[in-house]
């Protein structure tokens, strides 16, 4: 801040951006790490764990998802619902993939056959604050 340069990330030159990103990813290869070693120990309950950021923390709750498309060049178009409970997916948390991210990623994937949650690196508001936040969304196979 004293030597007046950014405090946005998208604002650094391309040099200081890199280095950043290769924080970034040195942070997210130890989260990957650690996340692999726990599910190594107890695949299972690992696994389950991972229910309520998939979305089913509770077994009577039901997912709806909708998907869209361009139609006629009009944007956001219903394409497609699918409506699903735990119960559908409870056996599939089981078949968990590890993708391991790669160099000047900040993120890494856990896959199932039904979608993937993506676990990302970030900077707080501005990345010069020491903390770093960890975000988490889940991207459908359809």
């Amino acid at each position: 801040l004293e030597a007046e340069l950014p405090v946005l990330p998208g604002a650094l030159e391309q040099v200081d951006q890199e280095l950043l990103y290769e924080h970034y990813f040195r942070v997210i290869q130890v989260i990957h790490e650690t996340l692999c070693e726990a599910h190594e120990k107890s695949p299972h309950e690992f696994n389950q764990s991972l229910a309520s950021i998939l979305g089913f923390n509770d077994s009577s709750l039901l997912q709806l998802t909708c998907y869209h498309q361009e139609i006629d060049k009009r944007k956001y178009q219903l394409s497609y619902c699918e409506l699903v409970n735990f119960s559908q997916r409870k056996e599939q948390l089981d078949q968990a993939t590890f993708i391991a991210p790669q160099p000047k990623q900040a993120s890494m994937t856990i896959q199932y056959p039904f979608g993937n949650l993506q676990i990302r690196v970030k900077p707080m508001n501005k990345f010069t604050s020491p903390a770093l936040k960890i975000n988490c969304s889940v991207l459908s196979h359809r």
